[in-house]
């Protein structure tokens, strides 16, 4: 992440309101920069924006950003005036509002010009046949390289979530790498390694952030179970 980003994340991130953890936000802006350190780069998509928190996450370390919502709760004025608000341009994020479980992978890939995405967020509707829907839809949106973080995952509040959720990695393609803060991060099998251990870089570099310490405190005492434990078949980060 650059002095930049720390500074996004230190300030208009906040000005938001939404329920983002800063754990889950830098985790990811780690993740977006690491893609990019690697040559890979791709649109970012999001389903659910309420005020556009976690969407302005994607927004800063991508600019190449889609915010897909029914806008039936908060109106996209709502939306932009959110953002502009704390200090973020909303201007060049593509705003399409309708129901994502209706959405066909022909209109997603039309939505995207084409393109696959390289990072995508799941947090509309959080009943369990939503969030199954939305994820059978987005792995068909996703480069080979990608990430897509759910939102919500094990919270008892929207307990529909881990039901869509595991009922999904049962079959889809995609399989978990870790769980940070209220989202459960996955990717296709053949980069879960290489994003876990990205993962664990960043828990170690960023110290500073309360649950990365608690996490790091737990790996070695009282052990590794403590924080990473088997799910679907791999063994995945937990950061509660």
């Amino acid at each position: 992440m650059s002095a930049e980003d720390i500074a996004f994340l230190a300030g208009p991130f906040q000005r938001i309101e939404g329920w983002c953890h800063d754990e889950s936000a830098y985790l990811a802006t780690h993740l977006l920069r690491a893609q990019q350190a690697a040559g890979r780069t791709a649109p970012s998509f999001e389903i659910g924006v309420y005020k556009g928190k976690f969407l302005s996450v994607l927004h800063n370390a991508s600019r190449d950003t889609v915010a897909f919502d029914t806008y039936e709760w908060i109106p996209v004025a709502s939306v932009k005036e959110s953002l502009r608000g704390a200090g973020v341009s909303p201007d060049d994020i593509q705003f399409i509002a309708g129901d994502s479980t209706k959405m066909t992978p022909a209109i997603l890939s039309e939505h995207l010009g084409g393109r696959k995405a390289g990072f995508i967020s799941v947090d509309g509707a959080h009943t369990a046949p939503a969030v199954f829907s939305d994820m059978t839809l987005v792995e068909t949106a996703l480069e080979p390289w990608g990430i897509v973080a759910i939102d919500d995952f094990l919270n008892p509040m929207a307990i529909g979530v881990n039901e869509g959720a595991t009922r999904y990695l049962h079959t889809g393609a995609l399989v978990p790498i870790l769980y940070c803060t209220n989202k459960l991060f996955v990717s296709r099998h053949e980069f879960a390694d290489l994003y876990a251990a990205e993962a664990l870089r960043f828990f170690e570099e960023n110290q500073q952030l309360p649950k990365c310490k608690a996490m790091l405190e737990h790996k070695t005492q009282p052990g590794t179970h403590w924080a990473q434990q088997e799910m679907f078949g791999r063994l995945v980060w937990i950061v509660p």
